[in-house]
């Protein structure tokens, strides 16, 4: 039997099911839809919410919240991360490499609309798991092994939805300065957003390598050459010796043999001149 507890207490779990349940109306006129979800577990993460069910607003009386201005469909992702923590986004099934990078672009721009609406609602925890999915699908490469990123269409909703220093800006910031080319930004200019041009502008000036930082870094390189140079030549200097000092002891050998020397004892010096010893036992 496992050993894995599965009694916690009340609280930390389903203490949010004795909690009223409210209504939200999310979208206008035709696309409009309904909501219901309990008021402890969407104040729990929500401080918009959490103001508008508990101050003196006719939202707190009625127990409605209305949001025009949303996305019933992305609305109801968040409504459903709620209950169980994941985001159905990911396609069924692919059956060609167009179609997969389709699926990602449509998961790419579900992602920053649920950040916008994360940031709305004024959900901090919600941003930060949105960011996550963020970054974690764009270091995924896709099952034919390509890397896909951002479109223009996910700029234009960070940069409308979301303030200055936000952390879903910083990383299509840094996602277009490290994989972006000159198709990346192909549309008419008045088309992109003039802030992300902008940081786009300062991060990239802000990671080049100046001028004068590559004359240091090759001024170091060559320093470290030089250094390595007098290495290697003092190296080959002491191999050179051991290798003199091999062939003099050989002519020593050929030399004692040629001479008759019997005592091997004996400590020879070589010269361009004949052979000297230290004592005649020399024959």
């Amino acid at each position: 039997m496992s050993q894995l507890s599965i009694c916690v207490t009340a609280s930390s779990t389903t203490s949010f099911l004795q909690t009223p349940a409210i209504k939200i109306i999310v979208g206008d006129g035709d696309d409009q839809s309904e909501f219901f979800v309990h008021q402890g577990i969407i104040c729990d993460r929500s401080e918009f919410f959490r103001r508008a069910l508990n101050g003196n607003w006719a939202e707190s009386t009625d127990r409605v919240v209305r949001l025009p201005e949303d996305n019933p469909s992305i609305f109801s992702l968040y409504h459903g991360f709620l209950y169980t923590k994941s985001l159905p986004i990911l396609p069924e099934r692919i059956s060609n490499d167009e179609k997969e990078s389709e699926a990602i672009a449509e998961q790419y721009l579900a992602l920053c609309e649920l950040y916008v609406l994360a940031e709305k609602l004024v959900d901090s925890m919600f941003k930060a798991d949105v960011l996550d999915a963020l970054k974690n699908r764009s270091t995924r490469p896709a099952s034919n092994g390509a890397c896909y990123y951002p479109n223009m269409d996910c700029v234009r909703v960070i940069y409308d939805g979301t303030r200055s220093k936000s952390k879903a800006r910083s990383l299509l910031v840094s996602i277009y300065v490290d994989h972006g080319n000159e198709e990346f930004v192909k549309e008419e200019v008045d088309q992109i957003p003039k802030e992300f041009l902008h940081d786009l502008c300062r991060k990239t000036l802000q990671k080049r390598q100046r001028p004068k930082d590559i004359a240091a870094k090759l001024k170091n390189k060559d320093d470290e050459i030089e250094r390595l140079k007098k290495i290697v030549s003092t190296r080959i200097t002491a191999v050179d010796r051991m290798i003199q000092n091999n062939d003099s002891r050989l002519q020593l050998t050929a030399l004692d043999t040629n001479h008759g020397i019997r005592n091997t004892d004996e400590v020879y010096f070589v010269s361009f001149g004949p052979v000297v010893s230290r004592n005649s036992n020399a024959r």
